[in-house]
């Protein structure tokens, strides 16, 4: 490696440590990860999580992110959250080595390109289908989307070949989100005549075949080409309305008309050469992609629509919007056009800034245009002997100047100290298979932060209804659990029925004591009252029994005599 690529490498690393641990910065069991460390804790030890809605109905039929979080945690001899912070650091270098050779096919030098990468870093909160551009959590849909722009980096550098291959790298981890990515292929493949190119998408697509027929664990069987009856769909809008584009297209796809716009126009202004098939064609599959979803989900209530979300595509629509003007605001700088130059960088630094730009405040917008008069400042004195000074400030001063003089908070802290302590005690006094319900928690998250760190077993809770869009009968006995036990404050009545349906134990607020009930624990936030009548497991420590390769060709042989059974969903 020689001494530049050396350099640039290091940049790049200092980029993503700035994202990971400064801003836009990571998150763990805030979102999704409840569910995928669920599901990924059953797989590692069938034992944990046995009775748990959740981990007995997995979507991971159809990747290898299972399969790779399994393996990492069997080489580091760590845990799921180790294994997946590893990737998704790894994949989040990937996001920025692919912008930053986007720039340089865009006529950027180095320390100009590095620059631009660094305000892509800042990452971008897409409102109404609910993606982001840099995912706070080690989730599938981040770990794709790395691959999604190292695979348009590479072959707007006209390595097409390599390109195809991380391509079909992220389809196997999340192949959703690399679709708008492969529509770009395609089109160049028909065009040039060069077909080969799309060997790694039929190779990927053959390997997810594969692998779903001997997926180790639990599997469900999902019918792709049935369509949404009005039970399903009323179910569908109430706990997953960021799939149904008319809940929040009016007035946001003015937005991202806009986004789509600027990043066009900018386009037209540098000349775009090398990159042109993505730098023009994702912000117009991503703006596309809002009435494909509108189609195909509403009018043609095609069940498969709400799992692949198209609309979520409309991430590259935002992502070109700071790529593209930037670029164009390196070049207007440099040519000496210092007016043109922030106002281009202007929407580029509002992105990170405010996720809804008609409620953009004046405060915000000072930010944005103190941020683009540094920038311009920088690319002005590129030419300079000590340029890269320079850019390097204008890079690292974005990454505290928005969250503090902007007010910019990503995401609440959801893990508090009697959170812990809450599951601490669970995982090593309540038995294994043991049931806990929340049911004064309402919407909270708690719960599902409590399963993954507990690893007791939910018996229902506000975010694993997320995973209704995969499977008709998971939404309909989530929905049923929900009505039949989320009772708020009021379960003095209730508490022989929980009993009845399984349930163990039951966590309330400290505010909301049970009378005539002693809690088998207590502390400042939480109380835990034990419903079951069995006796208290001796061995309550989750089972260490470890996932290894040797009991691989076992699993998948059950589970492929399984599924040759013919199960149904």
């Amino acid at each position: 490696m020689t001494r530049h690529n050396l350099a640039v490498s290091a940049a790049i690393l200092a980029i993503t440590l700035a994202g990971f641990f400064q801003f836009p910065g990571h998150a763990w069991l805030q979102q999704d990860t409840q569910i995928w460390v669920a599901i990924f804790e059953h797989l590692w030890n069938p034992v944990v999580l046995a009775r748990d809605l959740v981990a007995m109905k997995p979507h991971v039929s159809y990747t290898l992110t299972d399969e790779c979080a399994l393996a990492l945690r069997w080489i580091t001899r760590s845990s799921f959250h180790v294994a997946l912070l590893f990737l998704q650091l790894a994949c989040r270098v990937f996001e920025l080595a692919g912008v930053y050779l986007l720039t340089r096919a865009l006529r950027l030098q180095t320390s100009m390109a590095l620059l631009v990468t660094a305000l892509f870093g800042l990452g971008a909160t897409i409102v109404g289908p609910a993606v982001l551009t840099m995912e706070y959590e080690p989730v599938p849909r981040g770990f794709a989307l790395g691959f999604a722009f190292f695979a348009a980096g590479l072959a707007s550098r006209e390595r097409w070949m390599a390109g195809s291959v991380a391509a079909a790298a992220g389809t196997l981890l999340h192949a959703p989100t690399m679709i708008p990515v492969w529509l770009v292929f395609l089109v160049y493949a028909v065009w040039r005549k060069q077909y080969r190119v799309l060997l790694p998408a039929v190779t990927a697509v053959l390997v997810l075949l594969i692998a779903s027929r001997v997926q180790i664990g639990p599997a469900s069987s999902q019918a792709f080409f049935s369509r949404i009856d009005p039970e399903w769909e009323k179910l569908e809008r109430m706990r997953a309305s960021y799939n149904w584009v008319s809940t929040w297209v009016n007035p946001l796809l003015w937005q991202y008309l806009f986004f789509g716009g600027v990043a066009l126009l900018a386009c037209r202004r540098i000349g775009a050469r090398a990159g042109r098939w993505f730098a023009i064609g994702l912000p117009v599959i991503g703006v596309a992609s809002v009435g494909a979803a509108y189609l195909l989900t509403e009018q043609a209530k095609w069940a498969l629509m709400p799992q692949l979300q198209p609309a979520r595509a409309v991430l590259f629509d935002v992502a070109f919007a700071v790529i593209v003007p930037a670029v164009a605001a390196v070049l207007a700088a440099q040519q000496r056009r210092c007016w043109e130059s922030i106002a281009w960088f202007i929407p580029a630094f509002v992105v990170p800034l405010q996720a809804r730009i008609s409620d953009l405040t004046a405060r915000r917008l000072l930010v944005a245009a103190g941020l683009s008069v540094l920038a311009c400042g920088a690319c002005w004195m590129s030419q300079k002997r000590a340029g890269w000074v320079f850019a390097t400030v204008a890079a690292a001063v974005p990454y505290w100047a928005i969250p503090i003089a902007g007010q910019v908070r990503n995401y609440p802290n959801l893990h508090t100290p009697a959170l812990a302590a809450l599951s601490d005690f669970a995982r090593a006094n309540t038995p294994q298979d043991a049931m806990f319900l929340f049911p004064d928690a309402g919407k909270a998250q708690d719960s599902g932060i409590f399963r993954a760190e507990a690893l007791r077993a939910i018996y229902v809770d506000w975010k694993s209804g997320g995973q209704l869009n995969y499977f008709r009968s998971f939404a309909v006995e989530w929905w049923s659990r929900w009505q039949d036990t989320m009772s708020g404050t009021n379960v003095e009545g209730q508490l022989e029925h929980f009993r009845a349906l399984g349930i163990d134990y039951i966590v309330l607020r400290k505010a909301h004591p049970v009378a005539g009930l002693t809690p088998v624990y207590e502390n400042d936030g939480y109380l835990v009252y034990r419903l079951d009548a069995r006796k208290e497991s001796t061995s309550g420590r989750a089972g260490t029994e470890a996932w290894a390769p040797k009991r691989v060709t076992e699993m998948a042989a059950a589970a492929f005599a399984k599924r040759s059974a013919s199960t149904t969903d």
